[in-house]
């Protein structure tokens, strides 16, 4: 019997654990949310940039015949660029995509707000 309520006083505060966690997301200013968004967003961003570099320059030549194509598949335009253009190969163009970033965090700011606004309504 004594091991059974210590098996419940775990789980009880197991659970009083969990539901600490939710209410610190809740009580998150909306500018401390738009900023961990706008980090979120930031990093995502700067980690996927040159797997999206890689595919422009693979759509950019779509429309050419092969044989005067310059890269023949993604491994040898992501060769060309290290070798070539270096790290900042792969980052060109990456100032307008920080603005673009900033859409995207208050999308996410705004649809947990929402979230937040209809599940308290249930």
């Amino acid at each position: 019997k004594q091991q059974q309520e210590q098996e419940q006083q775990a789980q009880m505060d197991q659970s009083s654990s969990k539901q600490t966690a939710i209410n610190t997301a809740v009580y998150m200013t909306w500018t401390e949310r738009f900023l961990l968004a706008q980090f979120v967003s930031l990093l995502a961003g700067t980690i996927c940039y040159p797997i999206d570099s890689v595919r422009r320059r693979m759509m950019m030549q779509a429309g050419k015949p092969w044989d005067q194509r310059q890269y023949r598949n993604s491994l040898q335009c992501f060769r060309f660029v290290w070798t070539h253009e270096g790290v900042r190969g792969f980052y060109l163009g990456f100032g307008p995509n920080i603005f673009r970033s900033v859409g995207g965090a208050l999308a996410l700011v705004v649809y947990d707000g929402f979230k937040a606004m209809f599940s308290t309504s249930n």
